[in-house]
């Protein structure tokens, strides 16, 4: 169905009206998707630094379990230049699916990509699909972050970002029905650190010329407030975080750096996180920017000490004074200051253990 136009005045002084036009499949939107990231629209969604992206897979298979098969398939999967997963779902207007049942598909995908997909698997999918494509792995990524970042430090950030809940949710279609733009402001307010948006990818057709204007959906007031306004942007070098950050984070800073050095632990830090480190097991992520801790429990499980984590986690949770999540429970860097004893004393001696044990 014919929608409404735009018009382009030609080098010759003409006028070419060019008329909304339906995609002809589902199939052809996302292999725009595929050939031209851009169409995402980065600049819309961060105009301070506008998001860049790789493809790191379409049809990415998604586990619900640990080390388990695909259950879930995204239609496409991006890195962007904070290693941060974008996931995407296409649906083109027509299908009545965009109102409700893909919302809940994004979700499955996204809840379960953080908890059960590891990065070696979300690397492996890269490397594959840039030999597909006859792309040079190294180069590709230098191409998006630079080349004052190795290919190791870059894959670090993603599974960074993976275990803090980080990743970009994209709902894609060539119109975005009310409906579902309401549930993307609502979802992209509520949640933090994920985000949530939506790309109205409209198609624009006349006289052999095909111009395709892309519009982001869900940003709103409440969801910048919700993300914390005035925060360090994206690509902001920690040592800046850490200065635009709380007295409380400062502390928790100079607590755990004073714990590695009498530890011999590694400190090393990256854009988002300083990470701290027993040899190349990845112990503790500290998020200036969200002022919080992040424990590593997955390997733990996944290495059969069950005991092991439930006992920390258990010990996590009670310095909270909440329930945390079981694999990468993430402490507010008030209650590691305020219960710093405990911490240091009943919680980083077993847990250093067990994960140095675990690894091998």
């Amino acid at each position: 169905m014919t929608g409404e136009g735009i018009y382009l005045i030609q080098e010759g002084g003409g006028l070419l009206e060019l008329s909304e036009q339906p995609y002809e499949s589902e199939e052809l939107l996302q292999q725009l998707l595929e050939r031209y990231p851009s169409l995402l629209a980065g600049r819309q969604m961060s105009p301070g630094e506008p998001r860049r992206w790789v493809l790191v897979t379409r049809e990415a298979g998604m586990p619900s379990r640990l080390g388990g098969g695909a259950q879930w398939s995204a239609d496409h999967v991006f890195l962007d230049q904070d290693a941060v997963p974008t996931i995407v779902e296409v649906k083109r207007s027509s299908d009545t699916r965009i109102r409700r049942e893909v919302v809940g598909q994004m979700l499955d995908y996204a809840a379960n990509a953080v908890v059960y997909w590891p990065v070696e698997a979300i690397q492996a999918a890269f490397e594959r699909t840039c030999g597909e494509r006859g792309i040079d792995t190294a180069q590709a990524l230098q191409e998006l972050v630079g080349a004052a970042e190795s290919v190791e430090a870059f894959w670090s950030r993603v599974k960074t970002n993976l275990q803090a809940g980080r990743v970009r949710m994209v709902f894609v279609a060539d119109r975005i029905p009310p409906e579902l733009q309401r549930i993307v402001e609502f979802l992209n307010e509520q949640m933090d650190p994920a985000e949530v948006l939506a790309v109205e990818l409209r198609q624009f057709l006349g006289g052999g010329v095909k111009t395709l204007a892309p519009r982001v959906l869900g940003h709103t007031a409440a969801a910048e407030r919700q993300k914390g306004a005035g925060a360090a942007q994206p690509g902001t070098p920690f040592a800046e975080r850490l200065t635009q950050a709380d007295a409380e984070v400062h502390e928790a800073a100079r607590l755990l750096d004073q714990w590695a050095t009498t530890a011999s632990i590694v400190a090393k830090d990256w854009t988002t996180a300083r990470t701290f480190y027993a040899g190349n097991v990845n112990l503790l992520n500290l998020n200036p920017t969200w002022a919080t801790v992040q424990f590593n429990l997955a390997p733990l499980r996944q290495a059969g000490r069950v005991a092991d984590a439930e006992a920390i986690h258990a010990l996590l949770s009670q310095v909270a004074d909440k329930p945390l999540p079981s694999q990468y429970p993430t402490l507010p860097c008030t209650a590691l200051v305020e219960h710093w004893q405990q911490v240091v004393s009943e919680i980083l001696p077993p847990y250093l253990v067990a994960r140095t044990q675990a690894a091998g």
